[in-house]
């Protein structure tokens, strides 16, 4: 009876524990990195179930199971009681989550099935920053109805490999354990990376202890994000050194490591700058006289490029000046792609090109204008401003404007100043340029060779050799004229003019009955005079003219005692020769003004004389000047 009782008691116990344990309880599913599977479950409840299965024990049945094959499929079998571990080499658990289910046969019991979800991790780039990690729950459903999975206060543990640095299984982060959770995620950020493969894994430890752990993830991580297009404010040519320039807005984006300045379609590079916070560059290879087309790109550290910014022209100024205007006129190119418009543009001048000043303004629709100079100043220098709605501004080079006097004659003389016999009219000849057609020359003359007044404008006539005569206000005898011969420029607004040339006056002086002096002033026509020839002609013939010889300087005396017959009067002048050749190849003549002088009659009466001598043989009266 008591045996009885006994065996009672040890099969009701029995029940009692077979009630708690009827169920595989698996603990951890753990990857291993050629993607098999490592089980572990509990094996002391399927121990001290009941002593006598340990010699009724079948085996642990492990089963498997796929979303692409739902269906339980047994992948082994495992025979001794005690043990709790089982490596599945058949399902890979790289390729996605496996649903594995575990139960034990034995005699006379069989125990219910426990199950867990292997972790299946991905691993998928979201930009250049942020890796999006998302695995699924282990799910143990044996455990949900058993209470404790050990898995309580568990955290997932996500580490991380990377190539590119040797970095190896390092923890990034944790997250609580939450089995009811059927969906995990996790937000890896990082450095930008060019290029590198990173490797992720999850683990989470329960309480027994035993891990489970993921299959490892691998990603090859691409920086392909490009960076910000940069914001030109203007291209624009210094004003001073005549260099082109760009300007912009340097990038807000964190990662820009520089930027690429380019030129022309298609857009050539022209320059690449390092730095984040560059904002400018000086073109000197750019000619400020022609048209470039600007534009920049900003790039990365994985050199991607941003896409390329509206091209900005800087402005060529020219101008253009009719000969003789006093009005010039400003072209230029138009400025585009000027950021909130343009909003004029302003002219500025100078002489000095140093000290500008805005001269006028024109609408934006503008692309030239017309300014008034003044003509007496020599030089002017003009650039123009593109002025911006949004506060930027493009210069345009410098252009200079030359006043040059306008063309005028090579050369211009008065070969020859002569008065004519009655004094009161001069020969004047000139040899000038006359390649230059020119309105008309003027002639002008003066009589103290201060003052001079305009007597006459002669026309062009094509000939470089020509002729005047003065007709005379004053006796040539009593005044010395001056000349001057002016030939203006071809607009009539400078003039050239010749050298001054006097005439030449003379003065008679009598001396004693037979000796008369002669002065005049020097011949200035020319740079050096050969020689003075003093003529003489008499009263009674005077077209009788006689050479009474040479002077180097500018007086003579003439004794006219051998003029026994001549004439009432005596006429003097004087001829001026040019030493050598003048201008034209000719030498010169100049003739002064014209002195007449009145001889009284002379009577001699010989109180002797010499019959059949020598000497003075006849008797008659001498007699001169009647």
């Amino acid at each position: 009876m008591k045996n009885k009782i006994c065996g009672l008691l040890f099969g009701l116990m029995s029940l009692a524990v077979w009630g708690q344990s009827d169920t595989i309880l698996i603990r951890c599913a753990f990857v291993n990195d050629d993607g098999s599977t490592t089980l572990t479950w509990e094996t002391d409840n399927i121990e001290n179930a009941d002593p006598t299965l340990h010699a009724t024990f079948g085996q642990y049945n492990i089963f498997y199971s796929t979303s692409a094959q739902p269906s339980p499929t047994l992948v082994g079998t495992e025979p001794s009681i005690t043990t709790g571990t089982f490596t599945d080499i058949t399902a890979n658990a790289n390729n996605g989550s496996i649903r594995y289910s575990i139960n034990a046969t034995s005699s006379p019991y069989n125990f219910k099935y426990g199950s867990i979800n292997t972790m299946f991790l991905t691993a998928n780039q979201m930009n250049s920053t942020t890796i999006a990690l998302q695995w699924n729950s282990l799910d143990l459903m044996s455990y949900i109805y058993h209470g404790n999975t050990g898995y309580e206060n568990s955290k997932y543990k996500i580490y991380r490999s990377r190539t590119s640095n040797g970095e190896a299984d390092v923890l990034i982060g944790t997250i609580d354990s939450s089995y009811q959770s059927p969906v995990l995620k996790f937000y890896d950020y990082i450095s930008p990376i060019c290029e590198d493969t990173l490797t992720y894994y999850v683990e989470i430890a329960n309480d027994y202890p035993c891990i489970s752990r993921s299959n490892k993830a691998k990603t090859i991580v691409y920086d392909d994000e490009v960076p910000d297009k940069p914001n030109v404010r203007c291209v624009s040519t210094d004003i001073t050194t005549q260099q082109v320039g760009i300007t912009w807005t340097p990038s807000a984006a964190s990662d820009v490591r520089g930027y690429v300045i380019c030129s022309g379609e298609p857009c050539t590079t022209l320059a690449t700058i390092e730095g984040k916070n560059s904002s400018s560059y000086t073109c000197s290879g750019c000619d400020p006289l022609n048209i470039h087309s600007l534009a920049i790109m900003s790039y990365d550290s994985c050199m991607n490029t941003s896409p390329r910014s509206d091209k900005h022209n800087n402005i060529v100024l020219s101008i253009q000046r009719p000969q003789c205007s006093n009005q010039v006129t400003l072209s230029w190119n138009q400025y585009i792609n000027m950021e909130g418009g343009l909003a004029e543009y302003a002219v500025y001048s100078s002489n000095d090109n140093i000290n500008f000043a805005q001269m006028t303004s024109v609408s934006s629709e503008m692309t030239s204008c017309q300014i008034g100079i003044n003509t007496s100043l020599s030089d002017y220098f003009f650039y123009v401003v593109a002025v911006g709605n949004g506060g930027y501004n493009s210069t345009s080079n410098v252009v200079h404007l030359s006043i040059e006097a306008a063309d005028v004659l090579d050369y211009l003389y008065i070969r020859s100043v002569s008065v004519l016999p009655s004094n009161n009219q001069i020969e004047l000849s000139f040899f000038l340029d006359s390649t230059l057609a020119v309105e008309h020359y003027k002639l002008t003359r003066s009589s103290d060779g201060v003052s001079f007044d305009n007597i006459a404008t002669l026309p062009y006539s094509g000939k470089g050799t020509f002729g005047y005569t003065d007709n005379l206000p004053q006796s040539a005898a009593s005044v010395i004229y001056t000349y001057i011969l002016h030939a203006p420029d071809v607009c009539l607004t400078d003039y050239k003019s010749s050298k001054p040339v006097s005439s030449m006056q003379l003065k008679a002086s009598e001396v004693s009955s037979a000796i008369t002096d002669l002065q005049w002033n020097t011949y200035n026509g020319w740079n050096a005079v050969l020689d003075y020839s003093i003529y003489r002609s008499n009263g009674s013939n005077s077209a009788t003219t006689e050479l009474l010889g040479l002077s180097a300087g500018s007086v003579f005396s003439d004794n006219a005692a051998d003029m026994v017959v001549g004439g009432y009067n005596i006429t003097y002048n004087i001829i001026a020769t040019q030493n050598g050749y003048g201008e034209d190849g000719k030498q010169a003549t100049a003739s002064s003004s014209y002195a007449s002088i009145t001889k009284n009659t002379l009577c001699w009466i010989p109180n002797a004389f010499t019959p059949k001598g020598n000497g003075n043989n006849i008797f008659k009266p001498q007699i001169s000047f009647i």
